[in-house]
Parts: C-alpha cells; structure tokens; sequence
C-alpha cells in the first residue's frame, strides 16, 4: 500500500534524532551497496511514528524509479531545508558520501548542544523556579502581616511601602502569571518548531528552538555554520566544480539565507572575470578570517585545502564556544535571576522590619 500523504494534508516534520536515524540509514545502505528502496523497507518496519510514515513514502518513489535527490525534494516538507541542497551538493561533487557524512557530524553536533543546556539547565532551573516560590509566598503571608504592623503603629509611609502594598495587592496576579506566560513562550515555540515548513527552517532553528536566543548560543552556531559552509565549499572545489556554482550550493547547504544572497553577490564578480581576492576584499559578509584563508589560498593555487583548514578552525571555534556556554550560563542564571529574586525577598523583609524597630525605639 502506498504511503503517499493525501492531498491537502500537513506532514509532520522529523525530529533531530529521526534525521540522525535516517541519514545514518541511508549512509549504511549506500556503503553497502544495497538498493535504497529495499534496505529502507527493512528500516521502516524497525522503527515508528513520523520516521516509518517517511520512510515509506520515500520507499514507494524510490520503488517508482524516483531519483534519490528529487525523492527527498518531494518530501521537503518533513526534513530541514538545507539537507536536500546538501545531498545535491553531495551528488554534484561525486562525494555523496562525504556530503552525508558532514550532514550527521552536524546533527549530532546540534542534538548534543541541545542535551548538554538542558543538562545545564537544571540546577539553576530549580534554584530560581525555588526562589521565586518563596518570593510569592513571602509576599502572600509575610508581607501583609508586616505592612498591618507598621500601620499600627502609625509609622511614616515611605515610597517603598506603596510598591510593598501595590505588589502584595498583586500577588494573586503576577504570582501564577509570569510561570505561567514562561510556559506559553515555550509551548508556542514548540509548537511554531513542528508547523513551520521545513523549506524556511534551518536545522538550528527547528531543532534548538528558544536555546538558540541564548546569550553565547547563537556565536557558537554562526561559528558551525561558518565550518560547514567551508567543508562543503572545498569539497565541492576539489571535485572540479566552478567555484560560482560551488559557493552557491554551499551557501544554500547550510540554510541562511542572507549567506546565500552574500555568496550569490559574490560568485557572480567572480564569475564575470574579477578574481577572488579583490572580490572579497570589499565583502563584509564574509569573516575576515575565511576572506583571508580564501584569498590566500587563491593565490597560492591551494583552495581546496586552505578551506579545508578554515573549516577545521571554525570548528574549533564553535567547539569552544558551546563549551563556554555549558559552563558559565548555569552560573550567569543563578547570580542574576536567582540573585535578583534572593535581593528583592531581603529588601521585601529587612526594610519594614528595620522601619518597625525604628518605630519601636523612638515610641519607647
């Protein structure tokens, strides 16, 4: 029976360990030698849920004599944009083994980024999530006691008694509201992660969702795709593929658009006559570290193994980046957010206590 979706019908997109499972697959039966149609009817009926439902359907159009690229083209709708540009790219250099290779190196990459915050999230999760449940509580019990106390005894109103009574007449609101509008953002971004269609996705942004807005996430991603765009562009460059076309399929393969545009400007000066370098030299949207390595390696006829390197230390980069974020942002969490409710519930306790004691000494 075919597993061709109904017209009309949405297509739920894969998560990243459904992509990781099927590249994987795909790299396997390739290297083997197996047909694709039959080795992903085995695979298909090994796993579940969307992944079974996509392999299917790509089972039946491979089956149908569908090329492999316009097969994934047909069912874009369920994968990351970028990957279906990066198997072209694979096919066009005669390296698709490499293409899928560099695919699964930076889906893991992706998925372990995202388990390690998540990790990383804990503590300081529950340490604020703590404190700001005491905060709500201190000011749903205590506060009201402090503020009837201080009326009693006819003590001088200062600014800080108007917000202490505006805040503790607010309770009921801002104490369910703020967790539970945190939990509406996340829930809408999930949300926005399954219905947005995977042509206008990159994998960052379907698969890491609002840990892409992160303070430090975001350099340790630009530096990834900066290292898959110059892996993919020497491939292709080593396999004799004209740098205009190469550039372009690299740009595309990584999924940002303003890249693209960028890389489009720039292949279309070098393919008009201007060399590399000059047209690099006046391109701010390239890192001044690749424009170097590019230009240096056009001058010296050694590209392919200049970009080569570029990617390696983009990698590096990007590597030591998403280090520094699993360590610091834990703690960054805990001073600010957990030291700021910690210094709001001190202010709530000690200011009318040290204003009831003042009051109590100059009565006395």
């Amino acid at each position: 029976m075919s597993a061709t979706p109904v017209p009309g019908t949405s297509v739920r997109p894969l998560s990243l360990d459904d992509v990781i499972l099927l590249n994987d697959e795909i790299q396997g039966l390739i290297a083997a030698g197996i047909p694709l149609h039959a080795g992903l009817s085995g695979f298909a009926s090994r796993v579940g849920g969307s992944l079974r439902q996509f392999s299917r359907r790509l089972e039946d159009r491979l089956a149908a004599g569908v090329p492999l690229g316009d097969a994934l083209q047909a069912e874009s709708a369920a994968l990351p944009g970028e990957y279906r540009v990066l198997l072209a790219a694979g096919m066009r250099s005669g390296r698709f083994d490499a293409a899928l290779a560099s695919l699964a190196e930076y889906a893991a990459s992706l998925r372990d980024l995202r388990s390690s915050l998540r990790r990383a999230m804990i503590y300081p999760g529950v340490v604020c999530g703590l404190s700001y449940a005491i905060l709500a509580a201190v000011f749903m019990f205590l506060v009201p006691e402090l503020l009837r106390n201080i009326e009693s005894l006819n003590l001088h109103h200062g600014v800080w008694y108007s917000a202490l009574t505006a805040m503790q007449r607010s309770v009921k609101f801002w104490g369910p509201g703020i967790p539970a509008i945190l939990f509406l953002i996340w829930f809408a971004t999930v949300c926005s992660q399954w219905t947005t269609n995977g042509n206008a996705t990159t994998s960052s942004e379907r698969y890491l969702g609002f840990w892409q807005w992160i303070p430090g996430v975001g350099g340790a991603l630009r530096a990834a795709h900066w290292s898959r765009f110059a892996h993919l562009l020497a491939m292709l460059v080593e396999a004799d593929v004209p740098f205009a076309e190469a550039a372009r399929l690299s740009a595309a393969a990584i999924g940002d658009r303003r890249l693209e545009i960028e890389i489009e400007r720039v292949a279309a000066q070098s393919s008009g006559g201007e060399s590399l370098s000059a047209v690099l030299s006046h391109r701010s949207g390239v890192p001044p570290m690749l424009r170097w390595l590019m230009t240096r390696g056009e001058r010296e006829s050694q590209l392919g193994p200049t970009l080569r390197e570029a990617a390696a230390q983009y990698a590096q980069r990007a590597a030591i980046r998403a280090e520094l974020v699993q360590k610091f942002l834990p703690m960054a969490m805990v001073a600010l957010v957990g030291g700021g409710i910690t210094l709001i519930y001190a202010l709530t306790i000690f200011i009318p206590l040290t204003t009831i004691w003042r009051g109590l000494g100059t009565s006395g």
